[in-house]
């Protein structure tokens, strides 16, 4: 069985002064616009080991146990719906662009590969003046007689806002590399510019 590895960004249902509920929305939360009138539906999660949790963003690679190369890569966005902050009616629901959402810098030397997540999405009903979540992550796989390890490297950077996570599978045993939450006090308007939070994680598989 192939070694799987995916990182997700997505917006936690519960943000201490931030989230609010949905009017007439079955205990659903959201987070406030732009436009000031409406507003978007979190994720309605808190963190998660699943492959296909809602999120904001995910990118997942499959490395071959063998010849320590990459197999696939897949990104995907769900989609972004927009509501009205009074009445909790649907304004827009589109899905985001994930065509930016990458693997740069893959090399293998056969018991080691290296590659980066790199890119991101933005906000579809928000148009062309809202903020991508960004991120830049190194990592770094290797075998070592039965062992396989996976680590980020120096440099792996999220962004403040929202959460994010990142985890590793291998026959059937998933582990954490990192879980992110929002920091205190950031909005999807501190995601302009370059990731700029680093993060670190190393998991062994036997």
């Amino acid at each position: 069985m192939a070694l799987k590895i995916w990182i997700c960004s997505f917006i936690p249902k519960d943000i201490a002064n931030y989230t609010k509920p949905v009017p007439n929305g079955g205990g659903k939360t959201m987070i406030p616009g732009p436009p000031l009138t409406n507003c978007y539906l979190t994720d309605q999660r808190t963190f998660s080991n699943s492959p296909t949790a809602s999120s904001r963003t995910r990118s997942t690679v499959e490395v071959d146990n063998a010849t320590m190369s990459l197999t696939t890569q897949n990104h995907h966005c769900d989609n972004t719906v927009e509501v009205g902050c009074t009445d909790g009616s649907e304004k827009c629901n589109k899905t985001p662009d994930s065509g930016k959402l990458k693997i740069n810098g893959a090399t293998s030397t056969g018991t080691k590969c290296s590659f980066v997540f790199d890119g991101g999405a933005g906000n579809p009903c928000a148009g062309s003046a809202a903020p991508d979540i960004d991120w830049l992550v190194k990592v770094t796989v290797e075998k070592q007689g039965n062992s396989i390890s996976v680590r980020l490297d120096n440099g792996s950077l999220v962004e403040p806002f929202p959460a994010f996570e990142m985890y590793a599978s291998l026959n059937g045993a998933t582990k954490m590399l990192f879980q992110r939450s929002p920091d205190p006090g950031a909005t999807p308007w501190g995601l302009f510019g370059p990731p700029n939070k680093p993060v670190t994680g190393s998991v062994v598989f036997p």
